[in-house]
């Protein structure tokens, strides 16, 4: 591994860490004194993704089903894990960790030290996983979420969770299917429910907890709230350092910016693609009707929108870039309103298909299925994720 920043080829950055070129110094040296040193941000990453590569996320212990604790009884800057180290478990559940190779004391004997603090790493690679996995749903929302699955669970069945909250949900959304009147709580688990953020929660809750899928239902679910709202924080705070960082002032976040500037875009691609009148732009954002408009028969505040977003779009786009834009627009709408329902599920499907995955080898099969050039043969369809095979 490189220990230089990329793109800086002078001697005096070739020397900078020249120093801790031998791994083991290198991850001394990361774990006690980290950004003090390694100061550039490029080589930080380098270094800490490559020990967290390296160590991984720890195993339990198999005598206590806990994961290690860190060590910090030598001092601040100690924050290696223990090499010698043993469980005990309270009566609370708990479990401590106790070493037995700490400072020597001055009677000669080495102390032992008690630690239920997690690994640095274990919990850099939790948070990782948070960011990427979870997302930065809001609180309400949330709790409201779990109480509206666990009445459904509870409806369907009371086992625990046992496996994927996915096939659970299935299984649900079925027996939800087969009743009319049930629509929008299907439609809840079809589309409402963040279920990736708590799979992902309850992969996490499985992975330190062995005993959880023997757990009954409602304990379950009351583990899944609490555990949620940690990564829900995670995720949250994290997002909101990474703007603060690009934007941030000393008062903060500026709020609405996102908001507004779509808002913006949205008047702009109303008025030049959709066609659409100031008076309907007006009515599409809800601004009131102004004092004058019986004389001006005018919307200045829609103007203003559409004027802002055009700045906007015209900026990101180049001289000309905008307009070029809005042709291809135009002409994108007109494609698609010579397409059937059945070829707009196709291209919907396979545009979101080639944004998960990117390019879809099913998508021309899918497309001439939907126009039925080519329909499947008899028996297991050829296009596995294809929706329209019969």
């Amino acid at each position: 591994m490189t220990n230089k920043p990329a793109g800086q080829d002078n001697d005096e950055d070739q020397g900078r860490w020249s120093e801790y070129e031998d791994a083991v110094e290198r991850r001394e040296a990361l774990y006690r004194s980290g950004s003090t040193i390694f100061w550039d941000l490029t080589v930080l990453v380098d270094l800490w993704l490559e020990e967290l590569k390296e160590v991984g996320l720890s195993t339990l212990d198999p005598a206590s089903q806990a994961p290690p604790k860190q060590a910090e009884a030598r001092g601040p800057e100690r924050s290696l894990p223990w090499g010698d180290a043993r469980p005990v478990r309270l009566e609370n559940g708990k479990v401590l960790w106790l070493g037995f190779d700490g400072d020597r004391t001055e009677q000669g004997y080495r102390s032992i030290m008690v630690s239920d603090e997690p690994l640095r790493t274990d919990a850099a690679i939790v948070a990782t996983l948070a960011v990427l996995e979870a997302t930065a749903v809001n609180k309400k929302k949330l709790n409201s979420e779990i109480r509206r699955l666990g009445a459904l669970l509870h409806e369907h069945s009371n086992t625990p969770l046992e496996g994927p909250l996915t096939e659970r949900v299935t299984e649900v959304a079925i027996q939800l299917g087969e009743s009319n009147a049930r629509k929008r709580d299907l439609q809840f688990l079809q589309k409402d429910l963040h279920l990736r953020f708590f799979e992902f929660v309850l992969a996490l809750l499985r992975n330190r907890r062995p005993g959880f899928d023997e757990l009954p239902l409602e304990e379950q679910l009351n583990l899944l709230k609490r555990a949620s709202s940690y990564v829900r924080e995670i995720a949250t705070t994290s997002l909101k350092l990474a703007k603060f960082l690009e934007y941030g002032t000393a008062k903060g976040l500026p709020t609405r910016t996102l908001e507004t500037a779509a808002k913006h875009v949205e008047a702009a691609v109303l008025k030049d693609v959709a066609d659409l009148s100031p008076e309907e732009i007006a009515e599409r954002f809800g601004i009131p009707e102004p004092p004058d408009f019986a004389i001006k028969k005018d919307y200045p505040e829609a103007r203003d929108l559409v004027d802002k977003g055009r700045s906007l779009l015209e900026d990101a786009l180049g001289e000309g870039g905008w307009q070029r834009q809005v042709e291809d627009m135009k002409a994108e709408m007109k494609w698609w309103e010579g397409l059937s329902e059945r070829e707009r599920w196709a291209e919907r499907w396979v545009e979101r298909m080639e944004h998960l995955i990117g390019p879809n080898p099913f998508g021309d099969l899918a497309r001439r299925q939907a126009r039925g050039d080519d329909e499947p043969k008899q028996g297991k369809s050829r296009l596995r994720y294809n929706p329209f095979a019969r």
